[in-house]
């Protein structure tokens, strides 16, 4: 059977938060490695590896009420589909994984995927094939990493209140203020108050297998 519910030990939960910096509440773990799609993997070196989401996507992400693995088993592209809110949203990590085990204890409770994602909230866990293992996080085609993670996710953050500022806002006329605060910034939680067809919007901006690095704007 290749689901599981044990999870990272606790000195990989350690290890994966170490030198962590946060950015408006966003935490990004300096060991780890980022996707366009806002996936992270968090690879051993005995080239055991763990994948989530990061805390762009958990605090942009409205609750998530169901989990659907579509991969458990075999060398794949690891794929989840969250049911967030008003949407389905379908997760695609980039590089293949010969996957061991899926993180069953979200099937109960799905939301930690988004309130606790670098520790019980991880998706998949699994290895890299031999030839990925080397140095799959120094590839910036497929990953970012330390102050290259930083400064991309910056621009996200930047990205994110200009996308919703010009592409959401504008089309709900003066209803659509109440997404931002006083500063003119994204209020918490603003993705609960969005419609079906902005939430698909949003996400295929940001999220959808086919996200590009931005790291200007």
């Amino acid at each position: 059977m290749t689901e599981s519910s044990s999870g990272l030990s606790a000195d990989a939960h350690s290890a994966s938060i170490a030198e962590c910096t946060i950015i408006d509440g966003i935490s990004i773990p300096g060991r780890l490695s980022y996707a366009a799609n806002h996936l992270w993997l968090d690879l051993s070196s005995e080239g055991i590896c763990h994948i989530g989401i990061d805390g762009f996507l958990a605090q942009t992400l409205p609750p998530i009420t169901e989990v659907h693995f579509s991969t458990t088993r075999g060398t794949v592209l690891p794929a989840v589909v969250l049911r967030a809110g008003k949407v389905d949203i379908q997760l695609i990590f980039p590089v293949a994984v010969a996957l061991a085990a899926v993180n069953t204890y979200l099937r109960a409770t799905p939301d930690r995927i988004r309130t606790d994602p670098y520790r019980t909230g991880w998706l998949f866990e699994g290895t890299l094939p031999r030839s990925n293992a080397q140095k799959p996080a120094l590839d910036p085609t497929l990953f970012k990493t330390g102050a290259d993670a930083v400064t991309w996710m910056r621009t996200e953050i930047t990205r994110l209140n200009r996308y919703v500022g010009e592409q959401i806002i504008p089309s709900r006329f003066r209803s659509g203020g109440y997404l931002l605060n006083d500063g003119g910034e994204l209020q918490e939680g603003f993705a609960t108050l969005l419609e079906h067809h902005e939430l698909l919007s949003l996400f295929n901006e940001f999220f959808s297998p086919h996200a590009r690095w931005r790291t200007q704007e």
